[in-house]
Order: structure tokens, then C-alpha cells, then sequence
């Protein structure tokens, strides 16, 4: 059984800002959230995300704080 694993890298302004990484796309985009710093709230942010398998895919995101204080990505 081959499991699929994700890379997920957020750049803002060419700078990398976040990462996460994860058996499942959604654990990974978490991941790579909360490890964006909130001074990026409201910013957009380029969500580069590779896969175990060499496939790669770019998607633009908004960044919010939820009202208990994490950092999330929303899709643009």
C-alpha cells in the first residue's frame, strides 16, 4: 500500500514564511498554517504543495486568525 504524502510550503513576497507536511493534504495545510507567524493575517500567500510522488501544484490563500487565536489558510 503506497501512502501519499504532502509538502506544503507558504511564500509570501518570494520568502517562505511556513511549511507543514502530512499523510493527508488536509493535515499538511494545518500544518503548514499554524506554523505561519499572524502578523500575515489578511495577507495573501502561495501555497506550493508537493507530493511524495513528485507531483507539485501552486494555489493562492488568505490568511485568517480564528477567534481562539490559531492561524488558518483560506483558497483564494
Amino acid at each position: 500500500m503506497n501512502i501519499q504524502t504532502y509538502q506544503v510550503t507558504a511564500i509570501y513576497q518570494g520568502s517562505e514564511i511556513g511549511y507543514g507536511e502530512g499523510e493527508g493534504l488536509d493535515y499538511a495545510v494545518e500544518d503548514c498554517a499554524a506554523s505561519i507567524p499572524s502578523i500575515y493575517e489578511d495577507e495573501t500567500v502561495t501555497l506550493s504543495i508537493l507530493t511524495n510522488y513528485g507531483e507539485t501544484a501552486k494555489i493562492d490563500a488568505r490568511v485568517y486568525l480564528t477567534i481562539d487565536g490559531y492561524v488558518g489558510v483560506t483558497a483564494r
